[in-house]
């Protein structure tokens, strides 16, 4: 898989997910069609350090997850072609402020979700606990994120950028491509940035500071019970085994924004997956998957990829 050794110390996969030290960031191979699905988890950040960038994210490459050398982001590359669709769940200032962003188009010229996003801003709950949050992607393309329940409408300067224009780019790369899944901690940018936003309660970036090195290092945030509810769309594939427990879970939040009709994914192609414990070396994350039509569970490992000091 190209680790590194020394970079299994900084991530800790537990708890049904992973806690990262420092720079490094880890990422499925599998990418998922999520219409219709969700991605679940709970997060804590309360010994993150301000000024540095945690976060969790999908991204949609045309080619199986492997690393750097396939990562691709809303801010790449144009010459390498690096480009492609990013939905920042969250990206957050240490345990301060945070960022839920869809970025659809390359550019700056304010017309779609393009590199400056349309974003929901805010603060992250201040009680030191861990908070829950829930990634929801409906069958039109709507994508809408919660955190401890509350809704995160984007609020920023883009917030009327959001269109159908939108929808239909996020539904056809979940169909032509899906998302892989991709949490890192990095100094460079960060949301709620006092340089930037004159109100803020937040760090200034950690890369403008002379003890950056330090304050990245010694950071720390974690998600855990992690859940994934959508189509394999590219990526290792799950395999079956002898029918278990029912699921009762309610999938999909219905939030208020304007619908079309649209097509249900194939039930007997859509699946569950918990991350669990690690196995092979702690690169590996195991998972149990669910097809939801026929009430039965399958085993999978699902890989998951380090990088070093990764945006």
């Amino acid at each position: 898989m190209n680790v590194p050794e020394y970079q299994k110390d900084q991530v800790k996969f537990i708890n049904d997910g992973w806690e990262i030290t420092g720079g490094t960031r880890v990422s499925t191979k599998t990418s998922f069609n999520l219409l219709g699905g969700f991605i679940e988890f709970d997060m804590n950040t309360r010994r993150a350090n301000g000024g540095v960038n945690n976060n969790i994210y999908t991204i949609s490459p045309d080619r199986d997850m492997v690393g750097s050398t396939t990562y691709c982001d809303i801010q790449g590359d144009p010459k390498k072609d690096k480009f492609c669709m990013e939905l920042d769940i969250l990206e957050n200032n240490g345990n301060c402020g945070y960022s839920s962003t869809w970025h659809t188009t390359i550019g700056w010229d304010h017309h779609h979700c393009d590199q400056g996003g349309c974003a929901n801003v805010g603060y992250l709950p201040q009680d030191g606990e861990t908070f829950h949050v829930k990634s929801t992607y409906r069958e039109d393309g709507f994508w809408l994120v919660t955190m401890n329940g509350k809704p995160l409408h984007p609020n920023n300067y883009e917030a009327n950028v959001l269109s159908k224009w939108d929808y239909d780019f996020v539904k056809k790369n979940m169909n032509d491509v899906g998302a892989a899944i991709v949490s890192s901690q990095w100094e460079g940018w960060v949301p709620w940035d006092p340089s930037q936003e004159k109100d803020s309660k937040c760090q200034t970036s950690a890369d403008k500071l002379p003890n950056a090195k330090q304050l990245l290092d010694s950071s720390v945030f974690a998600i855990s019970n992690l859940k994934v509810y959508g189509k394999v769309s590219h990526g290792p594939e799950p395999t079956k085994c002898p029918p278990s427990e029912k699921s009762s879970e309610k999938y999909v939040d219905e939030k208020t924004a304007p619908r079309q009709p649209a097509t249900p994914a194939s039930p007997s192609a859509t699946m569950m997956v918990w991350l669990g414990l690690p196995s092979f070396l702690g690169l590996i994350l195991v998972g149990r998957w669910l097809r939801r039509s026929q009430s039965y569970y399958a085993s999978s490992a699902t890989e998951v990829v380090l990088e070093e000091g990764a945006e």
